[in-house]
């Protein structure tokens, strides 16, 4: 014998709504959590592209090498000869160099040889991480 169930099952969306609010604290979150990353300013210098495994962001002396030759010590434009006078103790424990892409090797040779010859300890060459 089949009976019948007389009872009406409401439907309605309240039950949608802790769903909705965990959706949104979720996207909050990730947005709020993701990585903020700090771009440096070049001057107009293209990076060569390297694999890059892992970076830690400091405020560091930049040395710029363009590929017509000039070279830029944070924001001032310098020659090479009065790089010995233009880094204190502290830059040549650890430099950065950000050298354009397109500088020939011997350019990029003749600024190491010349930072090798004023005791410069620790350099780090600035490239764009491949995709």
């Amino acid at each position: 014998m089949k009976m019948k169930n007389n009872k009406t099952i409401k439907l309605n969306d309240s039950n949608l709504l802790p769903l909705v609010n965990i959706i949104f604290l979720l996207l909050i979150f990730f947005m709020m959590a993701g990585i903020i990353e700090k771009k440096k300013d070049l001057y107009n210098v293209k990076l060569a592209n390297a694999t890059i495994e892992s970076y830690v962001e400091e405020d560091k002396t930049i040395l710029y090498l363009y590929n017509n030759g000039k070279i830029r010590l944070n924001d001032k434009i310098i020659k090479i000869r009065d790089l010995k006078e233009s880094l204190t103790d502290d830059d040549k424990k650890d430099l950065l160099i950000a050298a354009d892409g397109t500088i020939t090797a011997k350019t990029l040779n003749k600024t190491l040889q010349h930072l090798n010859k004023i005791n410069v300890n620790k350099l780090t060459l600035l490239t764009l991480k491949n995709e």
